[in-house]
């Protein structure tokens, strides 16, 4: 619908010579323009059209549509123009992270080799165990057990030794009496690694442990 038959097509409308599919594309139009739908209503009540009147109304139309148009475009330039000034400014403050990270690092002393810091790394204890007396024999052998006692006893420090004995019942030892031991709190530490470890073949003996 061009400009200059507004007026006219409402006219139109009002008098019913438009088409259904035009009458409704128009109704459609009025509900999202309140001015179009004041124009309607206000030309329905009217008794008689004064055309001058109409064209000053079709004039007001058409400004206030020009307005809404540069004020949008107005408005996606000025957020546009913010957006990059922001990422600038983010790229800005990156860049002199950077530059001074990288001017602190080449700035910073080299210590001579007798004044650098010295890494010290302690290894655990390993772990010993023989049989002493009897039929007893880890599930999985001698050293797996041995490597379970050095992995899990790394508390306990070098220089125990623990004599015990105990008897296996299902797989799992059982009735675990301390014979000797250099430290009862090592002692209750080493039976609950024994309760706890992996399953035992035989059915009783005694074992020597140390650190």
């Amino acid at each position: 619908m061009s400009k200059q038959n507004d007026i006219l097509y409402i006219q139109q409308y009002l008098e019913g010579k438009l088409s259904p599919q035009d009458m409704h594309k128009l109704e459609e139009e009025a509900l999202n323009d309140a001015m179009l739908n004041d124009a309607i209503e206000g030309f329905r009540l009217s008794s008689s059209i004064n055309y001058k009147q109409l064209s000053l109304l079709q004039q007001r139309l058409e400004n206030r549509i020009e307005s809404q148009h540069e004020e949008k475009n107005k408005f996606y330039f000025t957020g546009q123009r913010l957006a990059v000034a922001s990422a600038a400014g983010v790229m800005l403050i990156v860049i002199s992270v950077l530059f001074w990270m990288l001017s602190t690092k080449e700035k910073e002393p080299l210590l001579p080799n007798d004044q650098q810091t010295e890494v010290l790394v302690q290894l655990q204890n390993q772990a010993h165990i023989s049989l002493i007396s009897g039929s007893l024999i880890p599930q999985n052998g001698w050293n797996n057990y041995q490597d379970y006692l050095s992995v899990n006893g790394i508390q306990i420090g070098a220089g125990e030794n623990i004599r015990l004995s105990f008897k296996v019942r299902e797989g799992r030892p059982e009735d675990i009496k301390v014979i000797t031991a250099t430290s009862s709190k090592v002692s209750q530490d080493l039976i609950k690694l024994i309760e706890e470890g992996p399953s035992w073949k035989g059915m009783s003996g005694e074992v020597e442990i140390s650190f």
